[in-house]
């Protein structure tokens, strides 16, 4: 394997590491504030520890964002340099469909907490509840908004490519080995 793309395959699959992990993670710190189950806001959580979660939330932002972008470009990259792989790998064609699909939804999500992160970088003193913040991440949790469709989508979306990269059906090769068409490029 070339050392280049060794180099964006390392870049892409820590990338999907850093991106996958850090949604799960935002998501959980998000979910602290609802009654599990429901996008109901907990009654005893006081408007501090909102303040603050929201705060934890949108902080966490700038991994998600780095992380996608290097999956995109590692993605791009990979896919350009093996575009024969997907005639013969039905699975990863899939894959790469179903990532590009996604990418709309992504970047309107990336967008939103960019906007949380300008407007939390716009209050300076972080004891006192900032009302724009509240707004913003309860607008995007709302069940009937536009960003909570999309998330939820996008990781459906990614968790059958997860499953179609370890099951990997319509494969028209003998061997399941995708590192010996990479080595061979």
């Amino acid at each position: 394997m070339k050392p280049l793309v060794k180099l964006f395959l390392t870049f892409t699959i820590l990338g999907i590491i850093v991106w996958l992990g850090g949604s799960v993670i935002r998501n959980a710190i998000a979910f602290d504030i609802f009654i599990p189950g429901t996008l109901i806001q907990k009654p005893s959580s006081d408007a501090i520890f909102v303040n603050n979660t929201i705060r934890l939330y949108t902080l966490t932002a700038f991994y998600t964002i780095t992380g996608y972008a290097l999956v995109c470009i590692g993605m791009l990259f990979l896919l350009f340099r093996n575009i024969s792989m997907l005639k013969k790998r039905g699975w990863l064609f899939m894959i790469v469909a179903l990532f590009m699909l996604a990418i709309p939804a992504e970047v309107y999500l990336i967008l939103f907490d960019i906007e949380l992160v300008k407007t939390l970088q716009s209050s300076a003193d972080t004891h006192t509840i900032n009302a724009g913040l509240s707004d913003i991440f309860f607008k995007k949790f709302s069940p009937d908004s536009f960003t909570s469709q999309a998330s939820t989508l996008t990781m459906m979306a990614y968790i059958t490519s997860l499953i179609l990269f370890a099951f990997r059906p319509l494969d028209k090769t003998d061997d399941n080995v995708i590192s010996d068409d990479l080595k061979n490029r």
